[in-house]
């Protein structure tokens, strides 16, 4: 017997999903074709919502003697919607490729012959 696991979020949210965004955005970013100024204001926010902070801290080798706080972002006004960076991501990417699948990024539409 085992597990299957689909889409799974086995611990926060914002640190399995939110935070990476930016730094696969930006090396994937030959693949998902966003414009400069995109990435500029995504690794902007990701500073400011302390995400690049919090995996500088705790995302090394060899980890840190303390384990990870639980994630706070340094505003509760900003986290709703300035911090949900995926939706944002995910339409941008949408926009260079009306054909996006997040789960197969070098997909794009079919040309006809």
């Amino acid at each position: 017997m085992g597990v299957h696991i689909n889409a799974a979020v086995i611990g926060d949210g914002n640190v399995q999903m939110l935070m990476p965004l930016p730094a696969y955005a930006t090396y994937w970013n030959n693949v998902l074709g966003l414009n400069e100024s995109y990435l500029e204001d995504l690794n902007t926010r990701a500073d400011n919502c302390g995400f690049t902070s919090y995996i500088d801290e705790y995302m090394v080798y060899p980890p840190p003697q303390e384990p990870p706080t639980q994630f706070a972002p340094p505003d509760e006004e900003l986290a709703e919607d300035y911090c949900s960076i995926w939706q944002s991501l995910r339409e941008a990417a949408e926009l260079a490729n009306p054909c996006f699948n997040i789960y197969h990024i070098v997909d794009t539409c079919p040309w006809p012959s």
